[in-house]
């Protein structure tokens, strides 16, 4: 997962300058480019896909439900890690790189207890929750 969000933060690091005016035009609930709207479906499920492919990647391999429902969840949190770097003005984005390694120690932390059936359900629920956001 780690190579998926640095990749993307990599990625918009030269536009970096201009992202703000983009986050505006973004944020626009009947925008083209709005990353939840039905015109950024095909760019949505690329992304979804690629973190689909890093939970199946995985060593331990987590239970189908959670497994299925995380791509979801992840695609949200790269939104939202990407806008937190829009507004990062510290040297090359250092206070967003920090962000996400903590986040990704938390997820390192929280995803084996998918495994124990007391706790699978929560995270299944939490899962599903985050999971309606998307259109």
């Amino acid at each position: 997962m780690r190579v998926v969000y640095t990749t993307g933060l990599d990625e918009l690091t030269p536009y970096h300058d201009h992202a703000a005016e983009f986050v505006s035009a973004a944020f626009a609930p009947r925008s083209g480019i709005n990353p939840l709207s039905a015109e950024s479906t095909p760019a949505r499920n690329i992304t979804e896909g690629v973190f689909a492919s890093a939970v199946e990647g995985a060593r331990t391999p987590l239970p189908d439900g959670i497994a299925a429902q995380l791509p979801a969840a992840l695609f949200l949190s790269h939104l939202l890690l990407a806008l937190y770097g829009v507004y990062d003005d510290s040297a090359e984005q250092a206070r967003t790189r920090r962000l996400l390694d903590r986040g990704l120690a938390l997820v390192k932390l929280a995803l084996p207890l998918a495994r124990l059936p007391l706790l699978r359900k929560s995270l299944a629920e939490l899962l599903a929750l985050v999971g309606e956001v998307r259109p």
